[in-house]
């Protein structure tokens, strides 16, 4: 049985608005459905190979997804407020083992526990155009 897992149904394209989404939170509600391709995983690659696949529409796409939604989480959302997801249920609380530099301290890995992955708990802070023309980085 798939114990605390989200299970998320995308019957249509994701980028299409006039089109249903479902989304099921139970494996009990998915009896009987059938699809055409499961992606396991609803970070940023997996949800772009569902919406590549859905763009035909008769095709059936069923996307796992470990974590929860990041519907209306704020922090996720905003740029600058995804440091206050780190140890949260939307991470994933992964450590580096300790560092013999930092006199053996470990440090959080941001991993996202939640549809979009780690994309939703980044910190990709948009950047000055000034100073990535200056520096050469973006």
């Amino acid at each position: 049985m798939l114990l605390g897992l989200s299970i998320l149904y995308f019957a249509v394209s994701l980028i299409l608005p006039s089109l249903a989404v479902k989304v099921f939170t139970s494996p009990d509600d998915l009896k009987g459905l059938i699809y055409d391709f499961v992606v396991v995983g609803g970070g940023t690659a997996g949800l772009v190979v569902a919406t590549r696949l859905t763009e035909d529409p008769k095709v059936r796409v069923l996307v796992v997804e470990a974590g929860g939604s990041n519907e209306g989480v704020l922090d996720s959302i905003v740029p600058y407020f995804a440091i206050e997801l780190l140890g949260t249920s939307s991470d994933w609380n992964f450590t580096t083992v300790p560092q013999a530099g930092l006199f053996n301290r470990t440090l959080p890995i941001a991993r996202g526990h939640v549809l979009g992955g780690s994309s939703s708990i980044s910190e990709t802070i948009p950047g000055d155009p000034m100073i990535c023309t200056i520096t050469g980085r973006t």
